[in-house]
C-alpha cells in the first residue's frame, strides 16, 4: 500500500513542484561546486566563503524569483487554456449539469484575469452572470432566460438571438451591445447604460426601460408593446438622443397616459400599440 502511495506521488504530485525541485537541486549543486573549488584552492579562507555565499544567496534569490514566476504564468496559460476547452466541449448541451460546469469554469477563468468569453448556443438558464466585465465577449444564440447581468460590463458584446426573456440588466452598461433578434420580453433595463445598443428587431415587449440613459440607440423594426417606461414624453426623448428607427415606432406605437402608476413615488406608463383608423 505505501509502495502504491509512493508511485501515485512521483507520478502526479511530483511534476507540480517541477520549480521548485529545479530551484533547490541548482542551490545544491552550486554550493558544492564551491566548496569543491574552495577546497583545493591553496589561498582558501573562510573570509572567501562568506564572500561566496552572500553572492550565491543573490545570485539563488534572483533566480528563483525569475523560475517563480515563469512557473506561475505558465499554469496559469495551461489552466486558462485547459477551462476554455473544457468549455468548448459543454457548449450545445441542454441541461442543468453542463450550464453549472460552464459557469464553474467561467467564474475561473474570471479569476485568472480573462474577461472575454465565448459562450455561444449555450445552455445557460437562469445563469447568475452579476458583476462580470464579459467585454467583447460572443453569446450569440445562447438560452438566458431568466438569467442576470446587473451591473455587469457587456460592453461591444453580442448577445444576437439570444433568449433573453425576463432576464435582469439592471444597472448594466450596454455600450456597443449588440442585441438585435434576440427576444428580450419581460427583461428589466432599469438604471441600464444604452449606449450605441442595437435593439434592431428585438422582441422588447413587456421589458422595463426605467430610468435608462440613451445615446444612438437602434430600435428599428422591435415590437415595444407593453413596454414599461417612465417618461410619457419617451419617444420625444429618444429622438433628442439620435435613436434609430424612431420615426416608424411613433407610428406604430404611444406612450399610454391612462396607464400610469405611481411605485415608491415614481411614475410608470405603458407603451401600447396603436389602432389602425378603421377600427377607431
Amino acid at each position: 500500500m505505501k509502495n502504491l502511495r509512493l508511485k501515485y506521488w512521483f507520478k502526479y504530485e511530483l511534476p507540480k513542484y517541477s520549480g521548485i525541485i529545479f530551484f533547490t537541486s541548482l542551490s545544491i549543486l552550486s554550493l558544492l561546486g564551491i566548496i569543491l573549488l574552495d577546497k583545493f584552492d591553496p589561498d582558501f579562507s573562510r573570509h572567501d566563503i562568506l564572500v561566496e555565499a552572500h553572492g550565491l544567496i543573490f545570485d539563488l534569490f534572483v533566480f528563483g524569483i525569475l523560475i517563480t514566476i515563469f512557473d506561475f504564468l505558465r499554469n496559469r496559460r495551461d489552466n486558462r487554456s485547459r477551462y476554455n476547452e473544457e468549455i468548448e466541449d459543454l457548449i450545445g448541451w441542454k441541461s442543468e449539469e453542463a450550464k453549472v460546469k460552464i459557469l464553474a469554469k467561467v467564474k475561473r477563468l474570471y479569476n485568472l484575469g480573462q474577461r472575454r468569453f465565448f459562450l455561444s448556443n449555450a445552455y445557460l438558464k437562469r445563469a447568475n452572470l452579476s458583476d462580470y466585465d464579459l467585454t467583447d465577449s460572443v453569446i450569440v444564440l445562447t438560452n438566458i432566460k431568466k438569467g442576470s447581468f446587473v451591473r455587469s460590463n457587456l460592453k461591444n458584446a453580442r448577445l444576437t438571438a439570444s433568449k433573453l426573456q425576463k432576464v435582469y440588466f439592471t444597472s448594466a452598461h450596454l455600450e456597443n451591445t449588440d442585441l438585435s433578434n434576440s427576444n428580450c420580453k419581460g427583461a428589466h433595463f432599469t438604471d441600464t447604460n444604452l449606449l450605441n445598443t442595437n435593439f434592431k428587431k428585438a422582441d422588447l415587449r413587456k421589458a422595463n426601460f426605467s430610468v435608462c440613459h440613451y445615446e444612438n440607440v437602434n430600435f428599428e423594426n422591435s415590437l415595444l408593446e407593453g413596454t414599461v417606461v417612465d417618461d410619457l414624453n419617451w419617444f420625444e426623448n429618444l429622438e433628442k438622443h439620435r435613436t434609430k428607427g424612431i420615426e416608424k415606432l411613433k407610428e406604430d406605437y404611444f406612450v399610454n397616459p391612462d396607464s400610469k402608476k405611481e411605485i415608491d413615488g415614481f411614475s410608470y406608463y405603458l407603451i401600447e400599440y396603436k389602432k389602425p383608423a378603421h377600427n377607431k
